[in-house]
Parts: structure tokens; sequence; C-alpha cells
């Protein structure tokens, strides 16, 4: 089994309309995902870091792409052109703090 951290993986390319390039929207395969059902196992509403030249730039895994362990990716800004070949990263999602008791934060 893979563990999420440490799936690296590339990007394929920028998502295709029928007429215009979607400016947020690449296609990425990540490393050992082979097929539809793993990709939407483990990476459906993960984050993603791109690290394009000398900025990293987070997005995050909107979608499936195909049968084959493709999935879309919409970052918060557009990558550099070329963007073809560029390394993403999975990032473990954050968990969020448990609070005690009712949920309310507790008085001092």
């Amino acid at each position: 089994m893979i563990e999420a951290g440490a799936l690296r993986g590339i990007v394929e390319g920028p998502r295709l309309g029928m007429k215009s390039v979607k400016k947020h929207q690449y296609l990425a395969r990540f490393d050992g995902v082979t097929d539809r059902r793993e990709a939407a196992r483990l990476l459906l509403g993960r984050k993603v870091v791109c690290q394009a030249g000398k900025s990293r730039v987070f997005g995050r895994i909107t979608g499936l792409h195909g049968r084959r362990g493709t999935v879309r990716v919409r970052f918060r800004k557009g990558l550099p052109e070329p963007s073809n070949g560029l390394p993403l990263i999975l990032v473990e999602p954050k968990r969020r703090r448990e609070t005690q008791g009712s949920g309310e934060p507790e008085k001092k």
C-alpha cells in the first residue's frame, strides 16, 4: 500500500475546452496509481503542491479523468508555460483539532 504523503506525480498538461484552455485546471498523473478506482480512493479531495520554478503553487484534486488514474487538479493560480512535466507532491490534509465537551471553546 502506498502512503498518501509519499505520492509524487507530474502535470500532464492543461485541461482543454472545445475552443479554449482552462487556465487553472490541469491533468495530472501520480506514481503507483494505475486505475480509476484506486485514484478515487486515494486522491479525491486531497491537496497538492506544484514546484514551478522558485514558487510553489497550491491546488486541489477535483475529479477523475479517464480510466487510467489521471485526475483533474485545480490550482489557485495558473502554472507557468510550459507546464508539462512539472513535479507534484500530494500533501496530507491537516487534521481538525478536537474540542472537548460540546464543541464550544473553554472559558478562562
